[in-house]
């Protein structure tokens, strides 16, 4: 019993290793970052405490309540799109197409690019030159032409609905592993009592669906609250300070040398990220055990 316990422990602890070196030291370090006046300004990095938390909630808090709203703006609804859609098209894809399995191919891509690259492309489509504005005005909708990066009213729910389009293969996949778990005899059984599509819908396929549903949200507020190179590549943040979320203003902050402050505001990413993500799970586990 000792030599297997001993065997687990010795196959465990390459991981943990790695593990501790490459995410176990790097937040500490942050911690203790967040926790200095370190910058590019002064060679004397010293200890100051809280100063950097105090800097963001005192002195310039309505700066950072603005990026607290917009990266809030940005999880909620890039979460209610890829968790419609992606339910859609698993449900859609689910059936008994012959083409099912090059479609979900044909979906799921797009989340293997990289974001940045993603990010560049809609750019370039979007531009007030760009095709998207061109293909409107040849088939005579030029009304409808926008600009759909550099105005303030649009720029949010342009970015929104490119990272939404990129994610939603990821949750389909999800949800049709959730699908495809359930027990043919509870539709069955459903048929039985007489039950429409609808009914169904809802009292076999969602509560059963569940896990899926869990895991899904998980990600998209976690993708959410990290969200940076899609806003990065489009935006920068702007126009102004319209799609400026927590990541990219820690990045700005970094690249303009104050560091201790960054690791501060990265921080506190970190802690609201957790937090945010701890709880969706632990109410949707719940609401698993009620379902089930």
């Amino acid at each position: 019993m000792y030599g297997k316990k001993l065997y687990s422990k010795w196959l465990v602890s390459p991981a943990l290793i790695v593990y501790t070196a490459l995410f176990g030291v790097p937040v500490v370090m942050g911690f203790y970052a967040a926790m200095t006046n370190w910058n590019d300004f002064s060679e004397n990095i010293r200890f100051i405490g809280f100063d950097n938390f105090r800097y963001i909630f005192q002195e310039d808090p309505k700066t950072y309540w603005n990026l607290l709203t917009n990266t809030v703006t940005f999880t909620i609804f890039t979460t209610i799109i890829k968790i419609s859609c992606g339910l859609g098209l698993a449900l859609l894809l689910n059936m008994r197409l012959k083409t099912r399995n090059i479609l979900r191919s044909v979906f799921f891509i797009p989340y293997t690019i990289s974001p940045f690259v993603i990010g560049l492309i809609f750019f370039a489509l979007l531009k007030p030159n760009g095709p998207v504005n061109l293909f409107l005005t040849t088939v005579g909708l030029e009304n409808l032409t926008r600009n759909w990066l550099t105005d303030f009213n649009l720029a949010m729910p342009s970015v929104i609905i490119v990272e939404s389009w990129r994610e939603i293969g990821l949750n389909m996949v999800i949800f049709l592993a959730g699908l495809q778990s359930i027990d043919p005899t509870y539709y069955e059984a459903a048929d039985v009592e007489g039950a429409n599509m609808l009914q169904k819908f809802f009292y076999v396929t969602i509560p059963y669906i569940m896990p899926a549903m869990t895991i899904n949200l998980v990600l998209n507020v976690i993708h959410g609250f990290r969200g940076f190179e899609i806003v990065f590549a489009l935006t920068n943040g702007g126009p102004g300070s319209a799609t400026e979320l927590m990541n990219t203003a820690v990045f700005r902050t970094f690249s303009k040398g104050d560091r201790g402050l960054a690791a501060a505001m990265g921080l506190l990413v970190f802690i609201i990220t957790t937090i945010v993500g701890v709880t969706v799970h632990r109410l949707s586990s719940r609401q698993e055990v009620e379902s089930i």
